[in-house]
């Protein structure tokens, strides 16, 4: 585990905490701390040590981006120790969980999971207490946040836009590859919206983006190039691969083909 703050000039902190899979992300406002995803299950015991050693403050808000394992299953251990603290998702989210909890087989065969580490119940994953439709502006601790919902990797996903930071926390829209938009083993991924929400990114001009999977990027002219050319590589796939269809192509043989340009090498 490795932790960066990047703090602002009004002296607060705003950590990435990278673990060896997934990152969150620690907002320190005035008056609190927001957590933006709270990673897998094994996660939660480790932030809810690692915390008050970064600041004093209570938690009073954990926004979850989405219901994957690694996401979301840190937040019981982190509502054990901050009980009064808010749990933040899309109001889609509720129907993605549902949906997690319908295919559990399924999501647990295809993923090479085990069937026990599934939801069996709703409740087995967190239950949001503020939820939201499209776009959520909340000031939490005396600062503004801004929650997105974009469909993507499932469809209550959601980023997150602290303008105080001029920082976008990009939960699993970018994760400094060309990321798995389907391969035929996944739940439905909304490549159109994806997308579009890489792009809506990029035109809010932040100078910090922290991912929940690789790499931080400081200062725009490297955000917008790397968000662009994930948006702008997503849709050349999406475009060859509709293309291919309407001419009657298999789908194996359309990827196995594909005219990969030296632009997105």
């Amino acid at each position: 585990m490795t932790v960066t703050n990047y703090r602002t000039q009004k002296g607060r902190g705003l950590w990435h905490i990278r673990f060896p899979y997934v990152n969150v992300t620690l907002v320190e406002t005035p008056k609190g701390l927001v957590l933006l995803d709270s990673g897998y299950a094994a996660a939660g015991p480790v932030l809810a040590e690692l915390i008050p050693t970064l600041s004093h403050k209570p938690l009073l808000a954990i926004a979850i981006s989405h219901s994957h394992v690694d996401h979301a299953y840190g937040a019981f251990a982190l509502q054990a120790k901050w009980p009064k603290a808010h749990i933040i998702t899309t109001d889609a989210y509720l129907d993605e969980v549902a949906s997690d909890v319908e295919l559990r087989g399924s999501i647990a065969k295809y993923n090479g999971q085990h069937l026990a580490n599934q939801p069996l119940k709703t409740t087995d994953l967190p239950v949001p207490t503020i939820t939201f439709q499209n776009r959520l502006e909340r000031e939490i601790g005396g600062e503004k946040f801004v929650f997105i919902h974009a469909p993507g990797e499932t469809i209550g996903q959601h980023y997150v836009w602290i303008p105080e930071h001029k920082t976008v926390v990009t939960a699993d829209y970018y994760q400094g590859f060309l990321p798995n938009a389907g391969n035929g083993k996944r739940q439905q991924r909304y490549v159109e919206e994806w997308i579009a929400a890489l792009r809506n990114m990029v035109g809010l001009k932040p100078d910090l983006l922290l991912p929940m999977h690789g790499a931080a990027i400081n200062g725009n002219g490297g955000i917008s190039d790397a968000l662009g050319t994930t948006a702008d590589a997503m849709a050349y796939i999406k475009d060859e691969a509709i293309q291919g269809l309407n001419k009657g192509r298999r789908k194996d043989e359309i990827a196995a083909t594909i005219d990969w340009p030296k632009s997105f090498a």
